[in-house]
């Protein structure tokens, strides 16, 4: 008998690091790092924070997509933006522009429905597990 083998979303660690599904370190560049690192077969050093602003992006792109109304999603994803209120979102006003974007994305793949994602479940050999 052949079964068919339901491939991993290869964005399913993101989105479980933005869920709190991995402890979250002090250096979220660095936890993601490792993530993408996971996902690519590279080492970290070989991801930069670019790297992660696209990924990231694309993966907010998407989820924008999914909203009833996407204009005014994007509207508020790049207001949100503005570094005097970045601290709504977990950041701090003295964060660099890669920062405050990087934390932008991770919140809205927070606060996404993941339903038909096929997200799978956190591996505790990339990042630790939270206690959830």
């Amino acid at each position: 008998m052949i079964t068919e083998q339901i491939k991993e979303n290869p964005d399913t660690h993101i989105y479980l690091y933005a869920k709190g599904w991995y402890e979250q370190s002090n250096n979220v560049i660095d936890d993601l790092k490792v993530i993408l690192g996971h996902r690519s077969g590279l080492g970290k050093e070989a991801i930069s924070r670019e790297n992660i602003v696209m990924v990231l992006l694309d993966i907010t792109y998407d989820r924008l997509q999914d909203t009833d109304n996407v204009k005014d999603q994007f509207i508020t994803f790049v207001s949100d933006l503005n570094p005097s209120i970045n601290w709504i979102h977990g950041g701090n006003r003295h964060d660099d522009f890669y920062t405050i974007l990087i934390n932008r994305c991770l919140s809205v793949l927070r606060a996404c429905v993941v339903i038909g994602l096929n997200i799978g479940k956190p591996d505790p050999n990339i990042l630790l597990l939270t206690t959830k």
